[in-house]
């Protein structure tokens, strides 16, 4: 929620601005540094930029044979959770 009601797609923040999950405040401002708090909790949150290959298949699920995941192999400073984004279909390059 942003500012009491449900956000959505689009929706910006400004300094003031309430952010809700599940009933828990986030504390939102410091995420721009790549940190923050989400119920209380430190979370570090790391991003990466990867040139898409073809044949690679965006998804995280392991089962599914030349997907993301395995593309990356290990990366330091990454813990278990990893979400693509900018998704291209498996015959696509970008």
């Amino acid at each position: 929620r942003l500012n009491g009601r449900v956000a959505s797609a689009g929706d910006r923040l400004q300094a003031g601005d309430v952010v809700t999950l599940d009933g828990v405040r986030v504390d939102w401002a410091p995420l721009n540094g790549a940190s923050g708090a989400v119920g209380g909790e430190r979370v570090r949150f790391s991003y990466l930029k990867m040139w898409k290959r073809r044949g690679v298949v965006c998804t995280t699920d392991r089962r599914v044979r030349g997907n993301i995941l395995d593309e990356l192999g290990e990366v330091d400073g990454v813990g278990e959770r990893l979400f693509p984004i900018g998704r291209l279909d498996k015959d696509s390059s970008g």
